[in-house]
């Protein structure tokens, strides 16, 4: 199963501004930077931008070889990098050496201290229903307060 780079805290907020910054044709945003940065610091454990080269794997069919697309390449090493709409992610670029350190095990935190962080997020945005509404909505639900047969 590949994490999703979108779930990671953080990461949907750099793609908005990404979006933003094309729509408004923002160059340089020295901010954006400094959030990547912290994104990348937290979520990752990696300090500083690592320096890592990267070559594309390729399918091994002799003189069929065939270059296989990012999405499918990233999907292979344990990423999904894909948005709400299946596109590509506009900030992988950004986030590739971080993304390869983890999955290579460089980083500080581990794939499955990444996956534990998306967890504790969703789970932090879950809504908690206090009993009082529990039990209030458990007796919608049996159309009406339960009611006790009278004694025979």
């Amino acid at each position: 199963m590949a994490i999703r780079l979108f779930s990671v805290p953080g990461v949907p907020e750099i793609e908005n501004r990404l979006i933003l910054n094309d729509l408004t044709g923002t160059r340089i945003d020295h901010d954006l930077d400094r959030k990547i940065a912290k994104v990348i610091w937290e979520s990752f454990g990696i300090e500083g931008t690592p320096e890592f080269h990267f070559e594309w794997a390729y399918d091994d069919e002799g003189e069929n070889a065939q270059r296989i697309t990012n999405i499918e390449h990233w999907r292979r090493a344990g990423w999904d990098i894909t948005d709400n709409a299946g596109q590509e992610l506009r900030c992988v670029s950004r986030f590739r050496a971080a993304l390869i350190c983890v999955a290579e095990g460089y980083a500080g935190k581990s794939m499955i201290d990444l996956e534990a962080t998306i967890w504790r997020e969703n789970k932090a945005k879950d809504e908690i229903v206090p009993p009082s509404l529990k039990a209030q909505n458990q007796n919608f639900l049996a159309l009406g307060r339960p009611r006790r047969r009278p004694a025979a």
